[in-house]
């Protein structure tokens, strides 16, 4: 997926790539971190070592949320960019009232498995990158996301101290850990435009700061 020109061109510049788990400027990002590049022939690659020669078929389900914008489109044009190397995805928009209780809130036992293998997550943008750890990558988190032994030690580290150091070291283990194992697929930073019809702009969002907003999977034990 060419997660760049999306912004570009299906966002019209208005967001930005999200290269990590973390917002930029939050702590626990990482700048140089950069955009994964655009290689159709390595996905085939992949795709073929992975055991799917001719591609797959899936589902995505996502909730339309105001501070979210361009989630639809974002998943347009990236089931373009599947579709080049034989990945069919069939979009899904449901309440958000529905999206929330059918998908995120309670145990992992509790989700509903119609709802997989992909889903869209969004939550909004977070100072600390330990609040959205909080939030996705144990076992506990209020939204439902991805975590294992691994996630769990790293988080419990963000939660007990505020020693600078070990807690980006620990957030620096979740984000290599999930994204290694493909289980978060990143997709951009949004801002939602705050104004009035009739004085000057106040209480400006931060750049690219809205929304969070990422494509994960749910893996199966045999």
């Amino acid at each position: 997926v060419d997660k760049a020109a999306i912004s570009e061109n299906g966002h019209f510049g208005f967001t930005k790539p999200l290269t990590q788990l973390w917002f930029t400027g939050s702590f626990g990002y990482r700048p140089e971190r950069e955009v994964s590049p655009y290689d159709p022939e390595r996905a085939k690659q992949l795709l073929e070592e992975a055991g799917y020669p001719d591609g797959f078929s899936t589902k995505v389900y996502f909730g339309p949320f105001s501070n979210s914008p361009g989630i639809k489109e974002w998943l347009e044009a990236a089931a373009s960019y599947w579709k080049a190397v034989d990945i069919e995805i069939e979009i899904f928009e449901i309440p958000s009232s529905e999206f929330i209780s059918r998908c995120c809130f309670g145990g992992p036992d509790d989700l509903e498995r119609a709802y997989r293998p992909l889903i869209v997550q969004t939550w909004g943008r977070q100072e600390h990158g330990a609040v959205v750890a909080n939030y996705g990558y144990h076992r506990t988190g209020s939204y439902m996301c991805c975590f294992d032994e691994v996630t769990e030690a790293a988080w419990e580290i963000t939660q007990s101290t505020t020693d600078i150091d070990q807690q980006m070291a620990a957030l620096d283990t979740i984000n290599d850990h999930v994204l290694g194992n493909r289980w978060a697929l990143p997709m951009d930073e949004v801002s939602v435009v705050q104004g009035y019809t009739d004085r000057v702009l106040s209480h400006p969002t931060p750049p690219h700061a809205s929304s969070f907003e990422q494509l994960w999977r749910v893996v199966l034990r045999d």
